[in-house]
C-alpha cells in the first residue's frame, strides 16, 4: 500500500477486535509455533510419530474385521485400505478394504456362507505392512486437503489433521473455521457439490497409490439408502467385533448407491432446428419434445419423470458425520485448546514488538487468506458482468476503475464504479473513434486480476493500518464490509490506496450518491433495458460533479503503431474464439431442450494451451443470456473447453452455478494464475494433478500487477491514460536505445500470431 497517507486508529471499526490474529484461528502464527498445544512445527515433521500414530487404525481394524474368514479381505487391507475418507479413520479404512473386495468381485458378488472362508481368484496386488499403509495415507490426507482447499500449503494442511486427529470431516470443519463467514450454527454440508471433494478424494487415492481411486472416490460420495446406511455407520463406528455376515451387509450397503441422476442417453436430437421451442413440460413433469427428421416429417418424443424425487433422495456418509452433534463437541475441544495459548502468544507478539512488523513477515494463513478473498472479489466481478450491458466503454470501465469499494455491497459497488463512467465520458468525451476500437470481451484475465486486487487494497485501507487484522474483517465479513462511508475522506482513501486513475473526481461524485443500498433485480433489468441512458441514472450527481482533467499526451509512433498492431490482432482472436463458442454453445441448447435458448453475451477470461506436439486447447469463460432477457436481467457463467481442430477428446460447454464455493480445480489453469473459473469437477484435459502448490506460485503472489500488460495496449485511451501513456513511451524508448540487436518481427505478437 502507499506510504503517503496518513494512517488510521487500529480500533477503525469494533468488530476488528472478534477478528485479531490470535483469537481462535488455528492456523495463524507469528513467532508463536511451540505455543499453540497440541502441536507445533517441529510434531507436524515427525512422519514417524505421525505414522505410528496412525498404524494404530490399522491395529483396530484387524482387531475388528473377521480376516481369518476372509483372507482376502487382509490383502484389501494393505492394498487400498486408506484411513482417508469422509467418516473417522478406522470406518474409512473398513469401507475402503470392503469396497476394493467389491469392486475385484465384480458388480454381483454372492454372499459367503457363513463359515466358508471368502476367496477371490488370483490377482496380482501389492501389499503394504501397517507403516507403509500409514505412510501413503498420510500423503492422501493432506493431498485431499491442498486439493479440496485451493489455498492451503503442506503445512497448513498437517496442522489441520493434526489438530482434527486425522477425523477429515473434523480437519475440513476446521479450515471453515478460520476461512469462511460463519452464516450458521450447523456444519456446512460437503455434498453434493458437482465433483468437487470426489476430484479431491480421486486426487488423494492417486497420490497414495490406491489400486482404484475411482472406486474410493465413488463410495464415498455416493448416496446410499438412508435406512440402511445409518445403521452400518453407527456399528463400523461402534468398538464390537465384526462378523462375516456384517461384512457382506457391508458389501450390500456399497453394492446398493444410488446413481446421482439416471444415465444420460447418447443421442444427438436436434430439437430445435429453427431456433423455436419445441420443447413443453407437462404438470406431471412429463417432457414433450418435437424435431423434424426428414421429408417434411416430424418426430414426437415424451418422456415421463423417472421416479418421485424422494424415491431417489439418499443420503451422503458426510451427511452423517459432519452432523452438529457429532462435530460441535470436538470443535470446542480444539478450540479451547487454541485459545489457552492465546495469552502466551500475545505476550510473546508484544515482547519481540511484532506487532509492528505483521505486515513485513506474513504468515502462510495471511497468504492464503489474501488469495481466497480475491477469488472471492474475482466472483463479485463475474456476477456484476453478468448484470451490466455487454457495452464496450462499461467493460472498459470495469477493467480500469470498477472498485468493488463503495456504500453498498461488493457488486452494487463495481455496477456503480462502473456507471461512474457514464459521468466521466460526459465530463471528459472518449478521443474519436476510441469507442469503436474498444474490443467486447476479455482474454487474458491479468488485466480483471489487477483491479481485483486493488480494490482489495482499497478495502483493506479502510479497515486498518494492519492489514493483517484487515484481511481477517474482511474474510469475516466475505468483503461485504459494513461500513458506511459518510463524506468523502474513506472514499477519498479507499480509491487512492486502490490506485483509482482519478480519484479525487471520483471523490467527488460518490459523496453525492445515495448510501442506501441498490435493488440488484431493479438495477440490472434497468441497465439491460433496450436504449437504456445509463447517463440518466445518476443525473443529478453527473449535473453537480465537476473536475479538471490532465493535458493530455500522445504516444510515440512506435508505440502507436504497435498499439494498432496488437489491437487488431486482439480483435482477430477474440472472433475467432467467439466463433468456436457460439458452435457449443448453439450444440449445448440442442442437447438440453429443458432449458432456455443461451445466446452468447461477454467473453471474460481465455487460457491457450499453445501445445507443440498437439493441437492447442481453450479454456473459457463466457457469459450467456437468454431470450428473455428482459425478464431475467441477468447472464449464466459458463466453462468451455475447445480445440483448435478435431481432437481424440470431445469439446465441454457446462454452465457453472456457483463460482463462489464449489468452484474446480484444474492445474493447467492454475499454473498460470488464470482466473477462468472451472465446473466443480474440475478441467478436462486440465484434471487437477494436486501438485501445484499455489500458496507459493509466482504467478499468483504477483498481487499488484506493476508491469505493464498486453491488455493495456487493448483497453487503451491515450487521451485519458495519461500515466500508462508515459510508461509505454518510456518503454518503446528504452527498446529503441538497446544495444542489443532488435527482436525478430514476431517477438512482441501474441500467441496466437503465426
Amino acid at each position: 500500500m502507499p506510504e503517503n497517507l496518513p494512517s488510521r486508529s487500529a480500533a477503525a471499526h469494533p468488530l476488528l477486535d472478534a477478528c485479531l490474529p490470535g483469537n481462535g484461528s488455528f492456523s495463524c502464527f507469528h513467532g508463536g509455533e511451540d505455543l499453540r498445544p497440541p502441536i507445533n512445527k517441529a510434531t507436524l515433521y515427525d512422519d514417524i510419530t505421525i505414522c505410528e500414530n496412525m498404524a494404530r487404525f490399522y491395529i483396530e481394524v484387524e482387531r475388528r474385521l473377521p480376516l481369518k474368514e476372509i483372507p482376502d479381505l487382509a490383502g484389501c487391507i494393505r492394498s487400498g485400505g486408506h484411513c482417508f475418507g469422509l467418516a473417522d479413520p478406522v470406518s474409512n479404512i473398513i469401507l475402503n478394504a470392503i469396497g476394493l473386495l467389491l469392486h475385484e468381485q465384480g458388480e454381483n458378488p454372492c454372499p459367503p456362507p457363513p463359515t466358508a472362508p471368502l476367496h477371490l481368484p488370483n490377482r496380482t496386488r501389492g501389499t503394504c505392512g501397517r507403516m507403509e499403509m500409514a505412510a501413503s495415507s498420510g500423503i492422501g490426507f493432506s493431498a485431499f486437503m491442498t486439493g479440496y482447499f485451493r489455498y492451503l500449503s503442506s503445512m497448513q494442511a498437517r496442522r489441520y489433521l493434526s489438530l482434527a486427529s486425522y477425523d477429515l470431516p473434523l480437519a475440513i470443519e476446521l479450515v471453515h473455521h478460520d476461512r469462511f463467514p460463519v452464516v450458521s450454527s450447523q456444519p456446512r454440508r460437503l455434498l453434493p457439490d458437482g465433483g468437487k471433494i470426489k476430484a479431491a478424494l480421486r486426487v488423494a487415492a492417486i497420490k497414495a497409490r490406491h489400486p482404484a481411486p475411482d472406486v474410493l472416490a465413488r463410495l464415498m460420495t455416493a448416496e446410499y439408502p438412508p435406512d440402511l446406511l445409518r445403521p452400518i455407520l453407527a456399528k463400523l463406528r461402534g468398538a464390537e467385533v465384526l462378523g462375516t455376515h456384517d461384512v457382506w451387509e457391508i458389501m450390500d450397503l456399497l453394492g446398493r448407491q444410488l446413481s446421482p441422476c439416471a444415465p444420460q442417453a447418447n443421442m444427438e436430437f436436434w430439437c430445435r432446428p429453427d431456433g423455436t421451442g419445441n420443447c413443453i413440460r407437462d404438470d406431471d413433469g412429463t417432457l414433450h419434445l418435437s424435431t423434424r427428421i426428414a421429408e417434411g416429417r416430424v418426430a414426437h418424443v415424451s418422456i415421463p419423470p423417472t421416479r418421485n424425487h424422494d424415491q431417489l433422495h439418499g443420503s451422503y456418509i458426510s451427511d452423517l458425520t459432519l452432523s452438529a452433534a457429532e462435530l460441535n463437541p470436538k470443535l470446542s475441544m480444539c478450540m479451547e485448546a487454541v485459545m489457552k495459548a492465546k495469552p502466551r502468544l500475545m505476550e510473546r507478539l508484544m515482547e519481540q514488538n511484532l506487532g509492528m512488523e505483521y505486515d513485513s513477515s506474513p504468515c502462510e494463513h495471511m497468504l492464503s487468506l489474501k488469495l481466497r478473498l480475491l477469488d472471492t472479489i474475482h466472483a463479485f466481478y463475474i456476477k456484476a458482468l453478468a448484470i451490466l450491458a455487454p457495452s464496450p466503454s462499461l467493460l472498459r470501465a470495469l477493467l480500469v476503475a470498477g472498485h468493488c469499494y463503495g456504500p453498498m455491497d461488493p457488486v452494487s459497488n463495481i455496477i456503480v464504479n462502473s456507471i461512474v463512467s457514464i459521468w466521466y465520458n460526459v465530463t471528459f468525451p472518449l478521443a474519436r473513434d476510441t469507442e469503436v476500437q474498444l474490443p467486447e470481451g476479455i482474454l487474458d484475465t491479468k488485466l480483471m486480476a489487477r483491479v481485483e486486487s486493488r480494490s482489495l487494497d482499497g478495502l483493506a485501507a479502510v479497515v486498518s493500518p494492519c492489514q493483517h487484522n484487515a484481511l481477517e474483517f474482511l474474510n469475516h465479513f466475505n468483503c461485504s464490509t459494513p461500513l458506511r462511508f459518510c463524506g468523502t475522506d474513506l472514499y477519498l482513501r479507499a480509491a487512492k490506496y486502490a490506485k483509482h486513475p482519478q480519484y479525487d473526481a471520483l471523490g467527488s461524485f460518490v459523496s453525492m450518491l445515495p448510501t442506501e443500498e441498490f435493488d440488484l433485480d431493479s438495477l440490472a433489468h434497468r441497465l439491460r433495458s433496450p436504449g437504456a441512458d445509463l447517463a440518466k441514472l445518476f443525473a443529478p450527481q453527473i449535473k453537480s460533479a465537476s473536475t479538471q482533467m490532465e493535458a493530455p499526451c500522445s504516444l510515440l509512433p512506435r508505440a502507436s503503431a504497435e498499439m494498432s498492431r496488437k489491437k487488431s490482432a486482439f480483435t482477430q482472436h477474440l472472433k475467432f474464439v467467439r466463433g468456436e463458442l457460439n458452435k457449443l454453445l448453439r450444440k449445448y441448447c440442442y442437447q438440453h431442450p429443458w432449458e432456455p435458448n443461451f445466446k452468447l453475451e461477454l467473453i471474460c477470461g481465455v487460457r491457450e494451451s499453445k501445445l507443440s506436439y498437439s493441437p492447442n486447447f481453450y479454456h473459457v469463460n463466457f457469459l450467456a443470456g437468454t431470450d428473455d432477457v428482459e425478464a431475467k436481467g441477468e447472464c449464466t457463467l459458463f466453462f468451455a473447453e475447445f480445440w483448435d481442430y478435431e481432437a481424440a477428446k470431445p469439446s465441454i460447454c457446462c454452465p457453472v452455478n456457483d463460482c463462489f464455493h464449489n468452484a474446480g480445480r484444474c492445474s493447467f489453469c492454475e499454473n498460470e494464475g488464470s482466473k477462468i473459473v472451472h465446473p466443480p469437477s474440475g478441467g478436462h484435459y486440465g484434471d487437477f494433478c494436486g501438485s501445484t502448490d499455489l500458496l507459493h506460485c509466482p504467478n499468483l503472489r504477483a498481487f499488484d500487477f506493476e508491469d505493464l500488460l498486453e491488455e493495456d495496449y487493448i483497453y487503451f485511451d491515450p487521451d485519458r491514460d495519461v500515466e500508462l501513456v508515459e510508461i509505454i513511451n518510456d518503454f518503446h524508448r528504452q527498446k529503441a536505445v538497446s544495444r542489443f540487436p532488435a527482436p525478430p518481427p514476431n517477438a512482441q505478437l501474441y500467441p496466437w500470431e503465426k
